[in-house]
């Protein structure tokens, strides 16, 4: 599988509340930017109660992911954030046809980018 690694510089957060049906629902967004200042993917939290939330998606020639979080999630993300100092948006692709999709999205510490990169060495 590809893999594409940003190193997260800044963050911006969105509060946002919608109403749809009879209770209004609030998601957070927040925009990720890389350490060249571009954007490179966002967690988006909502109540989904029940149900599981969707799927990451993302574009690969661009190199960014958008991962969905039950809102639930989102104090102990935005203490990761905060709390960190070198933080990576981990982005896996597999291959479906013609295309690629993410597979999987993850908030990273330097720790695990750097313990990842060295098992797989040693699995060689």
């Amino acid at each position: 599988m590809a893999v594409t690694v940003h190193k997260i510089e800044r963050y911006s957060v969105q509060v946002l509340n919608k109403r749809t049906g009879e209770q209004p629902k609030a998601s957070i967004i927040v925009h990720l930017f890389n350490d060249q200042g571009a954007g490179c993917g966002h967690a988006v939290f909502k109540a989904y109660g029940d149900l599981a939330p969707e799927p990451p998606t993302g574009d690969q020639t661009a190199g960014t992911a958008t991962a969905y979080y039950d809102i639930d999630f989102y104090q102990p993300f935005a203490d990761i954030l905060r709390l960190e100092d070198e933080l990576y948006w981990k982005i896996e692709w597999r291959k479906i046809g013609p295309r690629d999709e993410v597979a999987d999205v993850s908030l990273d510490t330097k720790e695990e980018v750097i313990g990842e990169f060295f098992s797989k060495l040693l699995e060689e």
